[in-house]
């Protein structure tokens, strides 16, 4: 299995995370400092590198306004790491089209995609 996090480039707007941000603060929450939001995917199959490669670049990250890594990305000291994820049995709109668009490049080892 591989975890893949896209995230925003240092430098361009991140609207979700601001307006994470801006939810903290309505909750009066102030210590909240900074909020990043990173989509995560966990692609199964019996993929290689390059595969995922192309699937990185091809469909998940925006070349121009955001990156990838491969596996997870630890965060910066002193910062703290929420996930959300959708509840077993509840359907994860995305992992669908995501699939599809995997075989629309051709690429048909994908057996399961899941996001958080």
């Amino acid at each position: 299995m591989f975890r893949v996090e896209v995230s925003v480039k240092d430098g361009f707007p991140d609207p979700r995370g601001e307006a994470l941000q801006k939810g903290t603060d309505d909750f009066g929450i102030m210590t909240v400092t900074k909020a990043t939001s990173i989509d995560t995917y966990f692609l199964e199959g019996n993929l290689d590198e390059a595969q995922i490669d192309e699937i990185c670049q091809q469909l998940l990250a925006n070349p121009v306004i955001e990156e990838y890594s491969l596996n997870e990305v630890p965060p910066p000291q002193g910062s703290r790491l929420i996930e959300v994820a959708y509840n077993p049995g509840v359907m994860d709109p995305v992992e669908e089209n995501v699939r599809k668009e995997i075989r629309d490049l051709g690429i048909t080892a994908v057996e399961s995609v899941k996001t958080i």
